[in-house]
């Protein structure tokens, strides 16, 4: 579910409204500052999932997806959540890894925000 409002002036998009994830606002906000004209962006969107998901489901969701995965699935990975917002502990052995279990984690819904 999207729902965006766009208002420019003077060079400044500002967005609001509400997204179900974490890469749906990072894309909407790409969309603005590549958009001819726009200066600079206003992020003013919130990140909502559309179920009713708790954190201990999320955290299960984001486990479940780095035990699937073959590049991280070995790492030591701890994950605590706070009303939506993750925060990803632990040791790997490379950045290609770090940035791997990033990714399994944020395109799940659910998740608001990244510490």
């Amino acid at each position: 579910m999207f729902s965006i409002d766009v208002h420019v002036a003077g060079g400044i998009a500002t967005l609001r409204g509400t997204v179900n994830n974490l890469p749906a606002q990072r894309a909407a906000v790409h969309d603005a500052r590549n958009t001819y004209g726009v200066l600079h962006v206003n992020n003013r969107l919130k990140v909502r999932s559309n179920n009713d998901l708790t954190d201990r489901k999320i955290k299960k969701a984001i486990e479940d997806a780095i035990a699937r995965d073959p590049y991280v699935e070995t790492c030591d990975v701890s994950i605590e959540m706070n009303h939506g917002v993750e925060d990803l502990n632990g040791t790997v052995d490379t950045h290609f890894q770090r940035s791997h279990a990033d990714r399994r984690s944020r395109f799940l819904e659910g998740t608001t925000a990244r510490l």
